[in-house]
């Protein structure tokens, strides 16, 4: 919350100096739940009237892009393990991803929702309850390029590829990538690819440490804020300096004409927007159109002054001087004024104001 906080410029209403202070004080105090409810909603009463107020004078904006990361992406990972396969160390790869995700201080920006023993019949549920932006499954495939997860008793059950991607089909909603990560899944991951953005699959059998490598990397990378695409690469990379020779084995599919390079599951602070008149352009930059414009349509112009910009809702106003030749023995002195927009574009100029 702090950093909403002074991102928005309002005082932290919470005076407590640590967590430990905050426990102590519900102990003494507020021994009953609802008490302890009614405390926080007062003390952030008056947060919420200010923040819902600047919203709908325009004071503050939150860029459709930025509240995707308000969100909070999700990782939906699903793994199975059935009774009579080679067994996996599923639990080990969650724990390292977690633990990457951890160390790039995102645990509460991008969400881990971990699922074990997957059944046919959890797979809609589960996409129903989490909603997740990433759909992650580890464990085993077919050589036909089947998901093998288990059944009511454990046993492994193949789920038909078809119906799968009809669930994706059906089920997408917020989903950007699904990740596979099971040997000979990329006859899987190409139907699935006709419905979601990014899919990566396995083009023929993965031992359980490199693909343990590549998703952990995989993730590592999409907690520091980068591309799907960037993401991809870093897990071929991983595979490479650790000289695991199965670089070759993930596949990354795209949809139509869908960039993965443009694909973000967390965007930088950078992307929120402060005042909902702040330009994407500087006043520095505002001063250098209006002075080249000027200099492109008064060859003659010299000793050009800019006296004041003024931000106005849709840009800026840049106002000034410039002396010119009226001929070869008279000079002249005229004011100019140059509107510009937020995006930089001169949409309004008079130099003889």
């Amino acid at each position: 919350m702090k950093k909403y906080f002074e991102l928005f410029n309002i005082p932290d209403p919470n005076h407590f100096s640590s967590l430990k202070d905050f426990y102590g004080y519900y102990r003494a105090k507020l021994p009953k739940w609802q008490e302890r409810r009614n405390f926080i909603r007062e003390m952030y009463e008056e947060t919420e009237r200010v923040v819902e107020s600047a919203l709908k004078q325009g004071v503050i904006e939150i860029e459709p892009k930025s509240q995707e990361v308000l969100e909070h992406p999700k990782i939906l990972f699903l793994t199975a393990n059935p009774k009579e396969v080679v067994k996996l160390r599923l639990d080990e790869e969650v724990r390292d991803i977690e633990h990457k995700i951890m160390l790039t201080q995102k645990k509460d920006q991008l969400l881990l929702v971990n699922k074990g023993a997957v059944r046919v019949n959890d797979l809609q549920l589960y996409l129903n309850q989490v909603r997740p932006t990433i759909v992650h499954f580890s464990g085993h495939g077919t050589s036909e390029g089947e998901i093998i997860l288990e059944d009511q008793s454990g046993n492994a059950k193949i789920v038909p590829p078809a119906a799968l991607a009809k669930m994706f089909q059906v089920l997408k909603d917020n989903i950007r990538c699904v990740v596979l990560n099971a040997c000979f899944s990329n006859k899987q991951a190409r139907a699935i690819a006709q419905y979601i953005d990014c899919v990566i699959g396995m083009s023929t059998s993965i031992s359980d440490e490199a693909a343990r490598k590549f998703s952990v990397a995989f993730y590592q990378a999409i907690s520091s804020e980068r591309s799907i695409r960037n993401a991809f690469d870093q897990g071929i990379t991983e595979l490479m300096l650790e000289d695991t020779p199965k670089e070759h084995i993930p596949q990354l599919l795209v949809r139509g004409n869908i960039n993965p390079s443009e694909i973000f599951l967390l965007k930088p602070r950078r992307s929120y927007k402060r005042h909902k008149s702040t330009d994407r352009i500087s006043i520095e930059r505002a001063e250098k159109l209006a002075l080249t414009l000027i200099k492109g349509k008064e060859k003659d112009a010299y000793d050009i002054e800019i006296s004041g910009v003024k931000r106005e809702k849709e840009g800026w106003v840049v106002k000034g001087a410039y002396s010119t030749k009226i001929d070869k023995d008279l000079d002249w002195a005229f004011n100019f004024i140059v509107k510009i927009d937020k995006n930089g574009k001169i949409v309004e100029y008079n130099l003889n104001a």
